[in-house]
């Protein structure tokens, strides 16, 4: 008996070049996977990297705003009001006035002991001998 070749290594090998031609697709398909998440990684990293700055970055100056808070308070509290400015400004004028009004007496006096002693001198001018 003769044997009959079939046509078949046209359809097996197409089918392993198929099957060979799938896995290198799946597997250079799962290589730009990898390296798609493995980009993706470092670009979270580096986004988490740049949160985490900028979050001490804030807590610094949030810790300064409410260092600066509490130094305002502390000078609002031992700093003077309008008010008590306009009153003080208010006494401190009257003292000068007063201050003034005793150096004008004081002139005048001065000025009425040096006219007695003038007309004093006037007249014991003459000496007698």
């Amino acid at each position: 008996m003769a044997r009959v070749r079939r046509p078949v290594g046209a359809f097996r090998g197409g089918l392993i070049g198929f099957l060979l031609g799938v896995s290198m697709v799946g597997g250079y398909g799962y290589f730009r996977l990898l390296d798609d998440y493995k980009q993706a990684s470092s670009a979270l990293l580096l986004s988490v990297d740049e949160l985490k700055q900028s979050t001490t970055q804030m807590s610094t100056h949030l810790s300064r705003i409410s260092s600066l808070e509490s130094a305002i308070s502390k000078l609002e509290s031992s700093s003077a009001t309008k008010k008590q400015v306009d009153s003080l400004r208010g006494e401190y004028t009257k003292l000068l006035e007063s201050e003034h009004l005793e150096v004008l007496n004081l002139r005048a006096h001065v000025w009425g002991i040096e006219q007695d002693l003038h007309n004093l001198t006037k007249r014991d001018t003459s000496v007698r001998i």
